[in-house]
């Protein structure tokens, strides 16, 4: 199902990537047919790289053919990409062969990547010419405006932990939050969450939230069912999944960003959403006011797929009704069968405490997990 008016809403809110170009020159290696060159970045990037070559010895007189490798961390340049035999698709493994005609040349390539480190293997020259790398230029793209950043006193081990972790969410914030740069660059509801949460306290990018919740609620399954996740390109299209969780997820992401944004239009916007979902998911219930698992589908919570779901998705559950709560009452509306509603699953996931351990149990395996505490 496709709303035009969230989705355009979304569009209005793309933001303008802010581009930082870092330029490394050749090492003036004379480069043959075997050879291989590394050039390391100083920090990880997301972006494009830009290659110059040039040729000595005799007129090129066959096609330059050479191996380009990118690189998050060292071990993965000891790795054998064609090695791998995941159940992930092989073809997110950066790696790329290219022939290039005639030299010099300047030769971008059309994909983003993922990367500090790069590798340059040369497949084949003829022996009548070698090639020189005279430079490599990275153009690195993020949505994350790094003036926001604040001094935060801390221990210094913390800041050199805090300057990681605002590394990897920069890298994330594209045009939308995604759930990592160097593969699937998807839009996920429950990446979407802890990302905004940490971007309400650093790069305060309120607009790319926007963003991507109205890109939700812009294009949802049957019955208006928010997907767990959405592809951005060539067009906003939802995925065929769900999960109980994520979709939940969506509600207490909303309340956060108004209540970092101020935002009370994004909040009128999406509230019908969020009550449509409630609808849907209370549906997912017994009598006894516990979670049906059966009826819930899937539940993530984790990927341990040995873990019983039953107690946090009942947790969640009662975690995203609060901020229903939150939400209604922002917008001054009646809240107390929602309350009414809480007590009930309260008492319902209160009986899932074993009295004699003081731990809660899940599924009828009575599973004591840290998910269900």
């Amino acid at each position: 199902m496709i709303n035009r008016d969230f989705l355009n809403k979304a569009e209005a809110l793309k933001p303008v990537l802010f581009t930082n170009t870092r330029i490394l020159k050749g090492r003036d290696e004379i480069l043959k047919t075997g050879d291989e060159v590394i050039y390391d970045f100083g920090n990880h990037y997301v972006g494009y790289l830009t290659i110059d070559f040039t040729s000595t010895g005799h007129h090129q007189d066959a096609p330059l053919y050479f191996f380009i490798q990118f690189a998050e961390i060292k071990e993965e340049l000891r790795q054998d990409p064609k090695a791998y035999n995941g159940w992930i698709a092989r073809s997110w493994v950066q790696e790329e062969e290219v022939h290039i005609d005639v030299l010099p040349a300047s030769y971008r390539l059309e994909r983003r990547y993922a990367f500090r480190y790069v590798r340059i293997r040369i497949i084949s020259t003829s022996d009548n010419y070698s090639v020189k790398i005279a430079k490599l230029q990275l153009d690195a793209v993020s949505s994350a405006d790094e003036s926001k950043l604040q001094d935060v006193p801390m221990k210094e081990e913390d800041r050199i932990l805090d300057r990681v972790s605002c590394r990897t969410l920069h890298e994330c914030m594209q045009d939308v939050f995604e759930d990592g740069p160097k593969r699937d660059r998807r839009l996920w509801l429950g990446d979407l969450r802890l990302e905004a949460l940490a971007n309400y306290q650093t790069y305060r990018n309120y607009d790319l939230v926007k963003r991507c919740l109205y890109l939700f609620a812009g294009t949802t399954l049957e019955k208006g069912r928010l997907a767990n996740n959405i592809f951005t390109e060539p067009e906003p299209e939802c995925d065929f999944q769900t999960m109980f969780d994520y979709t939940l997820f969506f509600i207490d992401t909303l309340y956060d960003c108004y209540e970092a944004s101020g935002d009370m239009e994004l909040l009128k916007d999406l509230e019908p959403v969020c009550l449509l979902q409630h609808e849907l998911l209370r549906e997912c219930f017994d009598e006894s006011n516990l979670i049906d698992v059966r009826k819930a589908g899937n539940i993530f919570i984790d990927w341990n797929l040995r873990l019983d779901k039953q107690a946090p998705g009942q947790a969640v559950y009662i975690y995203a009704l609060k901020s229903l709560v939150k939400i209604e009452q922002a917008l001054g509306k009646d809240t107390s069968a929602l309350e009414e509603e809480i007590r009930e699953k309260t008492e319902a996931a209160l009986r899932l405490l074993d009295p004699e351990k003081g731990l809660f149990i899940s599924g009828p395996e009575k599973q004591i997990s840290c998910a269900s505490q």
